[in-house]
């Protein structure tokens, strides 16, 4: 008897479209990685790593929520007011001497109110995410002008410092806090029922809704987290500078949705990933670094930045028509 061995089409290409390096976002991390060093020789080093990762965390946690809601097909325009709003309420509380952990547990209340809000409007109102959003950012945006308008609030407590910016021996404290939420959201999004949910509700709402998952109901704990991941955030920046305005909201919108775009996620939906996000998010932070490294203005990020997600998003089209695997 003899046995036909089919010929195997496994190929270096087709190995790469497999991994990690299949993924647009991996690659443009890899040469922006071979950038910094070439323009730092200190850059591997181990004290610069921890630096960068822990510039990289706040952009994480905004750009963490921001990928969620794009995975549904949505987008929170929100984010940067509601998560300031949150922020400022609670470096208020701070500075009159409230426990850090009734004032967190404020900022992440209203950042959670807010997302609700957007959630409740979206599902119950049918009003479309773009435009929800948008107009609940401009309440936001009312209410820091009415009641923070030109408010300078600084010099908050070091104890409250120390998880922004405090050290346990040469290990930023705030990359603790960084896997936490990356963990947390990792095991819901890949682990649970929930996580199941948004890709499904994401690549395909009606037949969710068909098989029984309750689309209304994902989509506002959803928005909810993405309240929670954006007051966080802004507490991490609020307490990493030491100071906090309104003005503050202005670039937040921006940073989230670059974060999940070049981390992979997509507005069609159903696409997308928190490892994704801490990719995009680190991507963010050497843009940054590599811009300051080079010595020119910081305008240039943001063209640079937008350059990127253009190409990223070009590759990950060219990379699906030729039947490659994208991980996200």
């Amino acid at each position: 008897m003899s046995i036909k061995l089919k010929k195997s089409n496994i190929s270096l290409r087709s190995i790469l479209d497999r991994t990690l390096f299949g993924s647009s976002y991996v690659v443009l991390l890899l040469v922006l990685c071979i950038i910094a060093s070439i323009l730092s020789p200190t850059f591997f080093t181990l004290s610069n790593l921890l630096n960068l990762i822990a510039q990289t965390v706040p952009f994480f946690i905004i750009g963490a929520g921001q990928t969620l809601v794009i995975i549904l097909t949505g987008v929170d325009l929100s984010m940067g007011p509601v998560g300031t709003i949150g922020a400022l309420v609670a470096g208020s509380m701070l500075i009159k001497g409230d426990s850090i952990l009734l004032s967190i547990l404020t900022a992440l209340a209203i950042g959670a109110g807010f997302g609700l809000l957007n959630g409740l409007i979206i599902t119950k109102v049918k009003i479309n995410a773009f435009i929800a959003t948008f107009g609940v950012s401009f309440i936001a945006t009312g209410m820091l002008s009415w009641y923070f308008v030109k408010r300078l609030i600084f010099g908050f407590p070091e104890s409250f410092r120390f998880l922004c910016v405090g050290r346990i021996g040469k290990f930023p404290f705030v990359i603790i806090i960084g896997v936490l939420v990356f963990l947390i959201l990792y095991l819901l999004s890949h682990y649970t029922k929930l996580g199941r949910s948004i890709y499904s509700v994401g690549s395909n709402p009606i037949a969710s809704e068909i098989s029984g998952i309750n689309t209304d109901k994902v989509v506002i704990i959803v928005y909810i987290i993405s309240g929670l991941c954006a007051a966080l955030s802004v507490l991490l920046f609020m307490g990493r500078v030491n100071t906090s305005t309104s003005a503050a909201a202005e670039n937040l919108r921006g940073i989230s949705i670059a974060v999940a775009l070049l981390g992979g996620a997509s507005f069609s939906g159903g696409i997308g990933s928190i490892e994704g996000a801490a990719i995009g998010a680190f991507i963010i932070t050497l843009l940054s670094n590599i811009v300051n490294l080079i010595g020119i203005s910081l305008l240039w990020q943001t063209l640079i930045t937008g350059v990127a997600i253009i190409l990223v998003m070009l590759s990950n089209k060219m990379l699906a028509k030729r039947g490659g695997v994208i991980n996200y």
